[in-house]
């Protein structure tokens, strides 16, 4: 028995100009997509939550570190409601940690950093990657965090099985439309919490499934 989710939510008007994928799911399927969105989604704060480094580029002095997109991203959300995105770790300096520490926490984007457990807590994660793409960002996707991810040219192989507005949200690069897309999905619940069940169930496919992804990305690079 095939059901389309359309059928089960009333219209609504999208604020953004987007179009929601149509996903078909067995009763099964929607059984256990439901007592997601009720029993883990519901109970998260309806929070944007977000810590991590300094990482970018190396950096020697201040005006350097303000160069870096996560200090910028940070700064730029640092009185928006409901958006918290901070710093939590000192990387890639050569400069005086604690001098650092003390300018960021000044400027109101520097917490103590948090465990793991943490970020299951809240709906809403924003991948940020710099120097490197967010493998553990993947984990955030099994936590039933809503990923709000931007288009880079490089890519993570299990990128390849997310597809934006099914599984994540898609934000520009800069992170600028953040907080319009936050606004977004604040107003829109049961899109949100759906859009966030099929990132989870892509990405324990894929965590399911690794070996043989492995083996099959082994095979592409050898033909």
């Amino acid at each position: 028995m095939q059901l389309h989710i359309n059928q089960l939510r009333s219209k609504v008007h999208y604020p953004i100009s987007i179009q929601i994928p149509v996903i078909d799911i067995q009763l099964k399927e929607l059984v256990i997509a439901l007592k997601f969105k009720v029993y883990q989604w519901l109970i998260k704060e309806s929070k944007m939550y977000w810590r991590g480094s300094t990482t970018g580029d190396s950096y020697k002095n201040l005006k350097e570190l303000n160069k870096l997109k996560r200090i910028e991203i940070c700064k730029r959300f640092r009185e928006s409601k409901g958006i918290d995105i901070k710093l939590s770790r000192i990387t890639q300096t050569d400069t005086n940690k604690e001098k650092t520490k003390k300018y960021l926490i000044q400027e109101k984007i520097f917490r103590k950093e948090v465990s793991e457990n943490k970020f299951i807590n809240y709906k809403y994660y924003p991948d940020i990657p710099v120097n490197s793409l967010a493998w553990e960002s993947i984990r955030k996707y099994l936590m039933g965090n809503l990923i709000f991810k931007s288009t880079k040219k490089r890519q993570l192989y299990y990128y390849r099985f997310l597809k934006p507005w099914k599984n994540y949200i898609p934000v520009e690069e800069n992170f600028l439309d953040l907080e319009e897309k936050y606004s977004w999905v604040k107003s829109h619940r049961e899109e949100a919490a759906f859009i966030a069940w099929n990132g989870y169930i892509q990405s324990n496919n894929y965590v399911q499934n690794a070996p043989e992804y492995l083996i099959s990305r082994i095979l592409e690079r050898t033909n």
